[in-house]
């Protein structure tokens, strides 16, 4: 379930289009990939609206602050899988049998440079595989008792399905054969596509929270108690505009009994920001 947000609400609070580029979903857009960021900004759109799942997510993120662990791959070895599993016509197929000269000439096969570039990304998403193998292996026990835990099992077993264990288990020192390329990357590209698709979801996510929980620890942000929908309570204890250099910080509580609030000073004083904080916050 999702907390609807308007596209106004969304331009006063700055969420996106704040002055000179300054909004608040570029504090956090820092991702590795693309992927990433797409999903943070899915975030900020559509905020959750259950107190399980905002809880949830700050346990992913607040468990990231401190696991020291770096993600698993570097964003042009992303690019290399994306624009690999971005072709999928089926005559790009390799053929299971080495290409001969005479097949080259009468066109029926893919060229070199094609091949070249299929054995690249079969490659990169084979160490795609092999580093988040030793991701889920590094982690699994440090988050027996976080939500995490259910995203890790699922990843784990895309990585156990037949075949991909086999190209996980492959020599990365050792180049890959025209008949291993073939096969794999039919295995891959096409008949178990849908996987990877959702190991690369899986894969953004995680980028998302190791990139939120990196700016949290960076800028002494707090995370948040989200508190059961009949309670009508809000605390905040050192609000402050995320975009201010030297912040002054407010506190303030809100109850179902006391619940309006007079802003008074004057002209630049800082009303507007308090607003914009809160909304925020």
């Amino acid at each position: 379930m999702y907390f609807e947000t308007d596209n106004q609400t969304l331009e006063d609070l700055d969420i996106f289009n704040g002055r000179g580029g300054h909004s608040i979903y570029s504090i956090f857009n820092k991702t590795a990939t693309r992927g990433g960021a797409s999903i943070l900004e899915e975030m900020f759109r559509y905020p959750l609206a259950t107190i399980e799942d905002i809880n949830n997510r700050v346990q992913i993120i607040r468990f990231f602050t401190t696991a020291d662990i770096p993600f698993p791959l570097e964003q042009g070895s992303i690019d290399i899988v994306e624009h690999y599993l971005g072709n999928t016509d089926e005559r790009s197929k390799l053929p299971t049998q080495p290409i001969t000269i005479t097949k080259k000439i009468a066109g029926f096969v893919v060229t070199d440079n094609e091949y070249q570039a299929i054995h690249k990304g079969v490659v990169c998403l084979i160490e795609l595989l092999r580093r988040l193998h030793e991701f889920v292996t590094t982690i699994r026990d440090k988050v027996i008792d976080n939500p995490y835990a259910r995203d890790l099992e699922s990843i784990d077993k895309i990585l156990s399905t037949e075949g991909f264990s086999v190209m996980i288990k492959e020599n990365n020192k050792t180049k890959l054969s025209y008949a291993a390329v073939a096969e794999y990357d039919r295995s891959l590209r096409f008949t178990h596509r849908g996987m990877i698709i959702r190991l690369l979801k899986y894969l953004y996510y995680l980028d998302v929270y190791m990139t939120v929980a990196k700016v949290a620890v960076a800028k002494g942000f707090i995370f948040p108690t989200a508190l059961e929908k009949g309670q009508h309570a809000i605390h905040l204890k050192g609000l402050y505009h995320p975009q201010l250099t030297n912040p002054v910080a407010n506190d303030i509580s809100i109850y179902a009994e006391k619940n309006i609030i007079f802003l008074t000073g004057a002209n630049m004083a800082g009303k507007s920001t308090f607003m914009k904080s809160l909304g925020i916050a």
